[in-house]
């Protein structure tokens, strides 16, 4: 299909008068929204990739599917559309995809393509109702989701119509670690499995960006297409982009658990009452067996549980070893260097690595010295079970061996060890820089790719997306940048007090508490205010709560309640007010009079000494750049539109933004991230002039 008629149907659907005018009548001609599909249309009959920014209330949704669904129509190519948030997901296929088909009155399939983990496995439901649990109300839910499972027809969490006891779901959740596939009994019946033969059929998939990176992994390790996540595509759309760097880097990096470790051992060989691992579930098969030789009951009965006691003081030892070189006492993560790893006590590390080789080689003996039984179809199904998890526990050994013995000083990695609580440790060994790998893992074999996101620049141009995307080649990528259509001048007031001390201060949470008890008064509640840290968080909602609560203020915080329902109650709350760190930041819509105010309580510059940024930092400088300029504030300014982007949801809001960080007004830096956003009312004066601006605002 040529460009030429690419551009005709394009004005067919977004002219004044066309398709989508004709069909509805509340739809409103937006000249960017059709530009940036014509910008779409000539990446797809070009077969090149577009980087795109279009601002709140462009309608990019309808863009980029309208030039998806007339490709699919004339070429019948498939699509993938990859999104961060599971709301922008629900937007496209329950909104917009239906709202365009209809009205260019085409048959096109779409299906939403979920990881493995939302879909009920019937083996593990099956294996969680022969034991007998501990817990009653665990009973209980397992009871009921067998009934909800034979009355199905998706098998996902999402349609679950009853509430979960904790950890149920996770007990019965089909997992990539655990599946059979073929071998499994219950693969024809699999919800997991029919609904990946929908995608094969379907002309639009819609993942999120995990899945997404998830399947281009998987396609470079794994050659067979039965088991790879996604069909083979040629064309990509990539909403809220922005993300796609840090899912990368957090998808190819090596990491891992204690708690993964003894879980798969745990699945060997339980202890818990009333449980059974797959090889006491193989034991008691065989045990019907008269042909078994004494040496293979030995193993099953003896060998195999002292191994695993073996393993649990191994995995325990050398996690502890961690926990005696820790440098940084109160840091939830911290970085380890050569010198940091020559300091530990080796012989704890090589001993584990070659308990784990002994486990992954007794297992597979195991299973070659039973062939004469598998015939058997439930032994056949452990047996492929077990081989599975001695693969798991093999990559666990590779990834602790390059942990110790690979090139500890690769200008592309940085290793750190985490502790998110006293059950969650885990090493991880992550890259730097994803930008080869995305450019020949991803984009290269795709005909044309689309990316955009509202806040894509991260300043002036696509510099630092190109970079660290692999996206150099100018002759095959083309940019767009278009701007909001709403009136930001006047309705918006952006509001800086000048005369609040810095954040690093001793005196700055007192000060601004104050002053943000002043302002949400002014604005009688409406408002977010959004955090860099929960420990930042946490102590102004301490100091808040009381004073606001008499005053007859709803408070949210984020962490109460689950993330959808904090935000249902905030939009009918009398005065609310809504305390939210990162996730709160972008991904929240909430358009009208219940959100007429933002605070955002300090810059949102990335934690130095994070191991990741602290090592990309450090490349930067060694490759002669400046990373605070380079990285650091391109990355502020980013998050800090998405911050502003809250407030304006539809051209009839209006409401302040007020930031409380003077370094936006002392700080040479700070004219950079102001540049970034829209132009509106400004008000950047002292403390009691600022609150006379937004009484008169708000009045």
């Amino acid at each position: 299909m040529d460009n030429a008629f690419g551009q005709e149907l394009i004005d067919m659907v977004f002219a004044p008068k066309g398709i989508l005018a004709r069909s509805y009548t509340r739809y409103e001609e937006r000249s960017a929204q059709k530009a940036m599909a014509e910008q779409i249309f000539e990446a797809y009959a070009g077969k090149k990739i577009a980087l795109i920014e279009a601002g709140t209330g462009t309608g990019k949704s309808l863009a980029y599917l309208a030039g998806a669904v007339l490709w699919a129509a004339r070429s019948h190519e498939r699509t993938v559309i990859s999104t961060h948030t599971i709301a922008l997901q629900h937007q496209l296929i329950d909104k917009d995809l239906p709202l365009l088909l209809d009205a260019l009155d085409l048959d096109i399939q779409a299906v939403v393509v979920k990881g493995m983990n939302n879909y009920l496995c019937w083996k593990r439901l099956e294996e969680k109702e022969e034991q007998q649990s501990l817990f009653a109300e665990e009973d209980k839910t397992i009871n009921k989701l067998r009934v909800w499972a034979d009355n199905s027809s998706d098998g996902t969490r999402a349609s679950v119509p009853f509430g979960l006891a904790s950890g149920a779901w996770e007990s019965v959740a089909a997992e990539r670690e655990q599946c059979t596939h073929h071998q499994c009994p219950h693969y024809k019946k699999c919800f997991f499995f029919k609904a990946r033969k929908k995608t094969e059929d379907a002309q639009i998939l819609i993942v999120n960006h995990h899945l997404l990176l998830l399947d281009c992994l998987d396609k470079k390790k794994n050659k067979e297409q039965e088991k790879s996540i996604l069909p083979e595509y040629q064309r990509l759309i990539v909403d809220e982009a922005h993300h796609l760097e840090d899912i990368a880097l957090g998808i190819l990096a090596v990491r891992l658990s204690k708690r993964d470790l003894m879980a798969l051992f745990a699945h060997l060989l339980s202890e818990r009452e009333g449980h059974s691992g797959v090889l006491q579930r193989l034991r008691l098969l065989l045990s019907t067996h008269d042909k078994l030789s004494t040496s293979l009951l030995y193993r099953l009965d003896t060998e195999f549980p002292q191994l695993k006691s073996e393993i649990g003081t191994k995995i325990a030892a050398a996690f502890q070893e961690f926990e005696k070189h820790q440098t940084q006492l109160m840091a939830r993560k911290w970085r380890l260097q050569k010198e940091d790893l020559q300091k530990m006590d080796a012989i704890l590390f090589n001993d584990l690595i070659d308990c784990l080789k002994k486990t992954v080689a007794m297992l597979q003996g195991l299973i070659s010295d039973i062939p004469t039984l598998r015939e058997e179809k439930q032994i056949n199904v452990l047996s492929a079970e077990i081989l599975l998890i001695a693969e798991r526990i093999e990559e666990k050994q590779e990834a602790l061996h390059r942990f110790f013995h690979e090139d500890t000083e690769d200008d592309n990695e940085v290793r750190w060890y985490e502790k998110e609580n006293e059950q969650q440790h885990a090493i991880v060994c992550a890259k730097l820089n994803v930008a080869d790998y995305l450019s020949q893992q991803l984009f290269a074999p795709l005909d044309s790719a689309v990316l955009c996101s509202a806040t894509l620049c991260g300043g002036k141009d696509f510099s630092l997306l190109r970079r660290s995307l692999g996206l150099m080649a100018d002759e095959e990528v083309t940019e767009g940048v278009y701007a909001s259509p709403f009136d930001f001048t006047s309705r918006v007031l952006l509001a800086i007090p000048r005369d609040l001390p810095d954040p690093s201060s001793s005196l700055f949470t007192k000060e601004a508490t104050t002053l943000l008890a002043e302002i949400l008064t002014i604005s009688a509640g409406g408002a977010f205010v959004l955090f860099t840290s929960y420990e930042m968080l946490q102590q102004f909602y301490r100091e808040l709560q009381p004073p606001l609560d008499r005053k007859g203020f709803t408070l949210f915080r984020q962490g109460d309640e689950e993330r959808t329902i904090l935000l249902h109650r905030f939009r009918h709350a009398n005065k609310g007010v809504l305390f939210g760190t990162d996730s709160f930041w972008e991904g929240v819509d909430i358009a009208g009079d219940a959100l007429r105010c933002v605070i955002i309580v300090k810059l949102p510059f990335q934690v130095p000494n994070d191991p990741l940024v602290a090592a990309q930092n450090e490349r930067i400088e060694k490759q002669g750049g400046n990373p605070f300029y380079d990285l650091t504030i391109p990355r502020a300014s980013m998050k800090f539109k998405q911050g502003f982007g809250r407030l304006m949801r539809n051209k009839e809001d209006r409401g302040a933004v007020v930031c409380l960080d003077p370094r936006l007004l002392t700080k040479s830096y700070g004219k950079r991230i102001l540049g970034v956003l829209p132009k509106c009312k400004n008000t950047f004066a002292d403390s009691s002039t600022v609150l006379k601006e937004l009484t008169a605002f708000f009045e």
